[in-house]
């Protein structure tokens, strides 16, 4: 197995990563507020990006490539230890150069983001689901609450706020993920599920369109 290695990140620590759906590309996340994007088909460092994170101390908790649209633009989302939460366009030119733009999500409203959680669309006939396959729902998790977002919308689109807990310590951090399933009033068809454990608390809930 080839490993990917460039001189001027070597014994930097890697602190989270991602791969992209359709595997040609690996974000990682390191310490010290470093992200790099990688061409993992040809096995060399595609773009570094120095200006993403807040500072040079500020270390990335999750990152996430949410998905590459018809221009080849990447879209990335970023969450820092500081609660911060970035998206960063990261688009290919002609010539094969990359280059990027970030935006901030937010800045204050989350403490201590750790998580980062998407639905991804399923090709089954029995999940079919028109406005979470084309929306790309994201739920970013903090120890002080849970933000679901519509990423494919320009801005991107809150669509829910869950408040932690008054039952759950406060630094703990929510775990998520999505799925499909049945619910209670509908079994007929399965619908797009978010279930988190907070703590002591696990919830399961349904996105109704």
């Amino acid at each position: 197995m080839k490993p990917l290695f460039d001189d001027t990140l070597f014994q930097k620590k890697v602190l989270c990563l991602d791969i992209s759906e359709d595997g040609h590309y690996l974000l990682a996340g390191y310490k010290n507020g470093l992200l790099v994007l990688w061409d993992s088909a040809k096995f060399r460092k595609a773009l570094t990006m120095t200006d993403v994170a807040k500072t040079a101390a500020s270390d990335f908790a999750a990152v996430k490539i949410l998905f590459i649209n018809d221009d080849k633009v990447i879209t990335i989302v970023t969450a820092e230890e500081c609660g911060r939460i970035r998206l960063v366009h990261v688009t290919k030119s002609f010539m094969g150069g990359f280059s990027h733009k970030a935006n901030s999500l937010y800045e204050t409203d989350l403490v201590g983001a750790a998580t980062i959680s998407v639905l991804v669309p399923s090709n089954l006939p029995c999940h079919y689901s028109p406005f979470c396959d084309t929306s790309c729902v994201t739920a970013f998790g903090a120890t002080n609450q849970i933000s679901i977002v519509e990423m494919k919308s320009w801005p991107p689109r809150p669509i829910k706020t869950i408040v932690r807990p008054a039952v759950c310590k406060e630094k703990s951090v929510p775990l998520i993920t999505f799925g499909y399933g049945l619910t209670p009033c509908e079994r007929e068809r399965t619908l797009p599920l978010m279930a988190y454990a907070w703590d002591k608390v696990v919830q399961i809930m349904f996105i109704n369109e």
